[in-house]
């Protein structure tokens, strides 16, 4: 009997031991796997554009840069190209993050036809990845954008194409469902409708549509690559994932392709871009100094630009450097507009905007606007995060000091 109650204490011992063992498993597994929190399923929930790619089932570009062959537009059908950086406020404030092909045969006011329609053709082997219509809601034209890739860290997108294919209108009339959203920009309102998820194999040399008959005498292009190093923006979070990845387009084409893109940069009178980059930059902010990009405070990542201002030089002539208002100081007289100035290095006259910190100054710019129209404003930083600017009644800057009593405030 004793030994019956033995052997059941020995194996009751055994079974507690086992289950001491199990708990202290689960309790190991719970520390090193803990449930993400509230705050980090949203970030975690949050698809980054370096996500896709390496989700992507696209083959990877490897260290190759020259995807394509073709150019998109035929050297005869077009003029000048514009360098990254362009500044046309109200819609785009900052400096703009694609290149624009003119119509070599657009009439000085800008305005498109179907007189001017030319045919648009594909870079490179690549697939189509999305479509994108954009609705002038005012004057009722609908033009598109159309995303592609040769690979899945590259990413490249056309604007402003008038029509598209139809071996492209085929692909669209398969999708049911569409996104759509409106916005106001620039003083219109927009009707944008996106068809994703597509993947559409075309071959170099292919007709894709048509450019300069849309709502624009210009075709936009945009390219983003994820093997480049990251811009280093002064407030990273104002910025969407693929704007640290903004590069040059000309840059991977085939050699000769790439000398003539880079070879017609310059301004809308034919004054060409020497100074490096030829195609522009938007990595402009320099953290600690007036130099860059600003924002009102209610900005948020999903706002339009046209709030906010930019110090920044000029994309068309860098020895000249600009103040770019948007609509936040129209009630204070600072109308919307591009106010072009010579930096100095020294003085508080027209003082370089990297020059520019936070030191108890306020410095006097005596600016054109428009061509011909003189300004003078007036430039503070309170610290290391704020700028002040305001413009003035004076016909010059004089010997100051100045005293700022109407100005307009933005953050990084």
């Amino acid at each position: 009997m004793r030994q019956g109650n033995l052997q059941r204490n020995k194996l009751w011992m055994i079974v507690r031991v086992v289950l001491v063992l199990i708990l202290f498993s689960i309790l190991i597994n719970l520390s090193t796997n803990k449930k993400v929190g509230p705050a980090k399923i949203e970030t975690a929930q949050i698809k980054t554009a370096q996500d896709k790619i390496e989700k992507s089932d696209l083959p990877s570009c490897g260290n190759k840069m020259d995807f394509f062959t073709v150019s998109p537009v035929k050297s005869d059908d077009y003029g000048p190209l514009i360098p990254l950086g362009n500044l046309n406020p109200t819609g785009h404030v900052f400096s703009t993050d694609h290149i624009y092909f003119f119509s070599k045969y657009a009439p000085e006011n800008g305005k498109t036809s179907k007189a001017l329609s030319k045919t648009l053709y594909s870079p490179g082997d690549m697939w189509i990845t999305a479509i994108n219509t954009s609705e002038d809601m005012g004057i009722g034209i609908t033009d598109y954008a159309i995303d592609y890739q040769p690979c899945a860290e590259f990413v490249g997108k056309f604007g402003h194409v008038g029509t598209i294919s139809a071996k492209l209108e085929r692909e669209l009339e398969k999708i049911k469902e569409r996104k759509c959203d409106e916005y106001e920009t620039g003083g219109s309102k927009f009707r944008h409708c996106r068809f994703d998820q597509l993947k559409i194999l075309v071959k170099a040399g292919e007709e894709l549509g048509t450019v300069f008959d849309g709502r624009s005498a210009a075709l936009d292009i945009w390219s983003t690559d994820y093997r480049a190093d990251k811009i280093e923006f002064a407030n990273p979070s104002r910025w969407r994932e693929e704007s640290f990845y903004n590069v040059c387009p000309a840059n991977y084409f085939i050699e000769s392709i790439k000398n003539e893109m880079l070879g017609r940069f310059s301004d809308f009178d034919g004054n060409k871009r020497v100074i490096e980059p030829v195609c522009g930059t938007i990595d402009v902010d320099i953290e600690e100094t007036a130099k860059g990009y600003w924002f009102t405070r209610d900005h948020v990542l999903s706002s339009t630009e046209d709030k906010n201002m930019a110090l920044v030089n000029s994309n068309l002539n860098p020895e000249k450097q600009a103040f770019s208002m948007g609509t936040s100081g129209d009630s204070k007289g600072f109308k919307s507009g591009v106010y072009l100035f010579t930096p100095k290095n020294s003085g508080n006259i027209n003082r370089d905007f990297a020059e520019v910190k936070p030191d108890d100054n306020v410095y006097c710019y005596e600016t054109i606007r428009n061509t011909e129209d003189a300004y003078v404003l007036f430039l503070a930083m309170p610290d290391n995060i704020t700028v002040r600017v305001e413009k003035t009644d004076n016909s010059a800057c004089n010997t100051g000091p100045w005293i700022m009593k109407n100005y307009i405030e933005f953050v990084r």
